[in-house]
């Protein structure tokens, strides 16, 4: 999926859990109900891999991860790739206390917030910062399955971050990524 597929996918998990919370269900139940929005894609994309490995239209080379020798592997693994690359994942309460520092201030510090382009790198080469906020103290990635590639690349993490149980069968980048919080995985 593209960034901003993956993005609309994680977002719609985020509606059902707070559609869970509205209902009055804990945030264990809420949890699972985001877990289980996006499993039901990730189960969807590994049935497919499966079927394309019984009928011989999987087709790899392992040179230290999967390089795919055809055009409908290659499909598959674009769309089972999850790339949350540049995604700055902000806790409510990280966000308040930002706003109440004084632009001043981020010039004096050299910070950048999110909506602001980044003064560092050429804006050709700068990819667009995508937010997500949550209410919650905690991004929570437990349990959720990626069946191709994860990209976490650059991604920020302003709360905690839970990866506890989660099941990546491809690659997982997590470079330059930043946790300013707690992490489980």
């Amino acid at each position: 999926m593209t960034r901003d597929e993956t993005v609309a996918l994680f977002l719609e998990c985020e509606t059902k859990r707070a559609e869970a919370r509205a209902a009055g269900k804990s945030d264990e139940e809420a949890h699972e109900a985001a877990k289980a929005h996006w499993n039901a894609w990730a189960k969807k994309m590994l049935d497919e891999r499966k079927a394309m490995e019984a009928d011989g239209r999987w087709a790899v080379d392992l040179f230290g991860s999967l390089w795919p020798k055809n055009e409908e592997t290659l499909a598959w693994m674009k769309k089972a790739a999850a790339d949350f690359s540049d995604v700055r994942f902000e806790s409510a309460a990280s966000v308040r206390a930002e706003r109440s520092i004084p632009e001043a201030a981020f010039a004096t510090l050299g910070l950048h917030r999110a909506e602001a382009p980044r003064d560092d790198a050429p804006a050709a080469t700068q990819p667009p910062v995508k937010s997500i906020q949550f209410e919650a103290g905690s991004i929570d990635f437990s349990g959720f399955i990626f069946p191709g590639g994860a990209e976490f690349e650059s991604a920020t993490f302003t709360g905690d971050a839970l990866f506890e149980s989660a099941t990546f069968t491809g690659y997982a980048v997590f470079g330059s990524a930043t946790f300013t919080g707690g992490t489980s995985f």
